[in-house]
């Protein structure tokens, strides 16, 4: 019984904290005054298109897809571990009433699979306790391609690679960084990303958010562009985040 209660604590403290952003998610006073935000709504179960503020994914085609799946060991007792990568190739048609873009980009990523072990040789299960329920989670993820824009003759890079990356506006450079809650060590959790150029945080995507969708934030002070071709990157990378 009190394992059951602490289990729903837990969840229950998770979703508490996820609801409002934390004081960590901006890093300078700029973007905390200056922004626009709203939920990402990708509809995993439909068209998986994603959508938020007043953008959104019109198409985002596969023009190359593969999959390798591995297993680590059959799980008889020790965890059963899956491993399943994909290797693809899209273009997605992103943007909004006013305007458009269009990105061609691949992406590789990877999931572990854990699953309990058939026979557990180290500890009793309790009659009281939760059971052990298999477990999917993105391991390593990275991204890259090029932005078509009208008002750019030449094309937009980007990059990404678990948290880190860049997006390249002509001779402009953003950065893309995580943002970390607590000390350094086991504690310290990413809670997001932040695109930055010169010290100047362009958008932001709060990516631990427990039980909520994640939040996707705008900084006003840049161009229609700026804003346009951030939101087209965080468009590619935040089923990643």
């Amino acid at each position: 019984m009190k394992g059951g209660i602490l289990y729903c604590l837990c969840i229950s403290l998770v979703f508490i904290a996820a609801c409002s952003s934390p004081k960590e998610l901006f890093t300078t006073k700029e973007i905390e005054e200056n922004n626009r935000f709203s939920e990402i709504d990708q509809h995993f179960l439909k068209d998986n298109l994603v959508h938020f503020l007043d953008y959104r994914a019109y198409k985002d085609s596969f023009i190359n897809a593969a999959q390798r799946d591995s297993t680590a060991n059959i799980g008889l007792i020790a965890d059963r571990l899956t491993f399943t990568m994909y290797n693809n190739e899209n273009e997605m048609y992103f943007g909004n009433d006013r305007d458009k873009c269009i990105i061609h980009y691949t992406s590789f990523s990877k999931y572990q699979k854990t699953e309990p072990a058939m026979i557990d040789l180290f500890s009793k299960k309790k009659s009281n306790g939760p059971e052990r329920q298999t477990e999917t989670r993105l391991i390593e993820a990275r991204a890259k391609g090029t932005i078509q824009y009208p008002a750019f003759e030449k094309g937009i890079t980007f990059y990404f690679d678990n948290h880190t990356g860049y997006l390249l506006i002509n001779r402009d450079s953003f950065v893309l960084k995580p943002i970390y809650r607590g000390k350094s060590g086991p504690f310290q959790t990413v809670i997001g990303v932040q695109l930055v150029k010169e010290n100047i945080v362009y958008g932001v995507v709060h990516s631990f958010t427990g039980l909520l969708k994640k939040k996707i934030f705008l900084y006003t002070k840049a161009t229609a562009d700026e804003q346009l071709l951030t939101a087209a990157y965080f468009a590619v990378i935040a089923r990643y985040l």
